[in-house]
């Protein structure tokens, strides 16, 4: 899953919804990968609600480096991974099933 959606917009709280319904039937292995406007999510007011996603329905949640350091100074709460468009891409390449919220660009 992409995450480009700012947060507090309908597009940032339909993901939420969407990664919630994922792991409750699916289970373990969703990739939630936070880019752009995205990355604020890890810093939000929804924040404990997607570090559920990751703690309990075992999805990875990764946040781009690049965009993030854009945007704050400290590293995101444990929960967050660092990571990069390249191994996000890596992982789009081998899913079933990809989704997309938010702006494109």
């Amino acid at each position: 899953m992409l995450v480009r959606a700012a947060s507090g917009s309908e597009r940032a709280k339909a993901a939420l919804t969407r990664a919630e319904q994922l792991v409750r039937a699916a289970g373990p292995g969703l990739s939630i990968f936070f880019h752009g406007p995205g990355v604020e999510l890890a810093e939000s007011d929804a924040r404990d609600r997607w570090l559920s996603v990751g703690r309990f329905g075992g999805a990875r949640l990764l946040v781009c480096g690049a965009a993030w350091r854009r945007r704050f100074r400290e590293d995101p709460d444990p929960g967050f991974e660092i990571s990069s468009l390249a191994r996000f891409w890596s992982d789009a390449l081998q899913c079933r099933r990809f989704e997309s919220y938010g702006q494109a660009s």
